[in-house]
């Protein structure tokens, strides 16, 4: 039991130092702040949930946060955030530039990814690390018109 505790408490330091400490919950959604020095002042990423299977239906994840009187810009989706959820779609803001791993990966119920970026957010992995064992092959993209091009290029590799 102790080695269990052990590792598992090993596994969480990493994500700790990663998110800068701070995990912010809003409105049912959980972001975490993102170090200053790295990411700039007052960025967050909407991050995995214990409750992550309640996930159902459309989210619209918001370009900021707000909580104890400080606004967060949400800059990433974090890794497994919506690993198995049953999202039907998402809407992802302009103000999202970078997608981890499985971030949407086992979503079997997704249709739609509706992403307001006008230019492609860079994706851990490639499209297919971060869309893993989605059943659904008939999930639509929406991206502004224009961008397209940007998009298939981006998911190809990176």
């Amino acid at each position: 039991m102790k080695k269990l505790l052990l590792l598992t408490s090993l596994a969480l330091v990493p994500l700790m130092i990663f998110a800068g400490g701070t995990s912010i919950r809003v409105n049912g959604l959980t972001f975490d702040e993102l170090d200053n020095s790295t990411f700039g002042q007052g960025t967050c990423r909407f991050t995995v949930d214990y409750d992550y299977y309640s996930y159902t239906g459309n989210l619209v994840v918001p370009s900021t946060v707000s909580y104890g009187g400080k606004t967060y810009t949400v800059k990433w989706i974090g890794a497994n955030c919506l690993y198995n959820s049953s999202v039907t779609s998402i809407y992802i803001p302009s103000s999202v530039t970078y997608l981890q791993t499985d971030a949407f990966s086992m979503c079997s119920t997704l249709s739609a990814v509706i992403c307001n970026c006008d230019n492609p957010p860079t994706l851990d992995g490639g499209a297919s690390s971060v869309f893993r064992a989605l059943p659904n092959l008939n999930c639509l993209l929406v991206v502004p018109r224009g961008t397209e091009s940007s998009y298939v290029s981006r998911g190809r590799g990176n």
